[in-house]
């Protein structure tokens, strides 16, 4: 819900509904997600849906992430692609990368503060190369919709977790109230233009 509350604070769009439910993510097409649902809500919207931007974090796209396993889950990916690819029949679908994670516990603050408060290069480039990575295997599949990548619109850098006195993550895959408003001031308006220059 990270991304859908720093699009609501920057003001995105007029109206604007998320659809989120822990643990689901269209790879694994669980029965208690609402993916077909959503499917199925989009077909008989008749096209009053002017975009679906899709978000999903980062790490269940790579293989074992907390095993320390980095190789891209190939399968998932093209079973996350043929999901966007049947919503967007219907309406115009944008598949919006996943942004940095990092693996600090804020809950040792004490720890935190001696290490430095910053964002590990090595994650912010790992977090790039799966960006590359996705749009590398969205461009190769068949299908009409569409890939941006978070990199592509908002620069994160070691010092970009903490501006402004706003600790901007509240945990490892999480903004903090405050982080999304810092990420949304600098996403809703490079999200809005770039889908004005696609055509949306």
């Amino acid at each position: 819900m990270s991304i859908f509350n720093a699009l609501h604070k920057s003001a995105f769009a007029d109206f604007l509904v998320g659809v989120a439910q822990g643990g689901c993510r269209p790879a694994e097409n669980s029965p208690d997600c609402p993916y077909k649902e959503f499917v199925e809500f989009t077909e008989r919207s008749g096209g009053q849906m002017q975009t679906v931007i899709f978000h999903q974090a980062g790490s269940p796209i790579f293989e074992n992430y907390a095993r320390g396993r980095y190789a891209l889950n190939a399968a998932a990916v093209g079973r996350i692609i043929d999901y966007l690819n049947e919503v967007d029949r219907w309406t115009r679908v944008i598949w919006l990368g996943p942004y940095v994670e990092i693996r600090d516990d804020f809950r040792d603050i004490e720890r935190t503060l001696k290490a430095g408060v910053r964002i590990r290069p090595s994650e912010i480039e790992l977090f790039a190369v799966l960006d590359n990575e996705l749009r590398r295997t969205h461009a190769a599949a068949s299908g009409t919709s569409e890939f941006v990548g978070f990199f592509d619109l908002v620069v994160l850098k070691p010092d970009s977790l903490l501006i402004d006195g706003c600790l901007v993550y509240q945990d490892s895959g999480h903004f903090s109230a405050c982080g999304e408003e810092v990420v949304g001031r600098e996403l809703g308006p490079a999200l809005r233009l770039r889908l004005v220059e696609s055509g949306s």
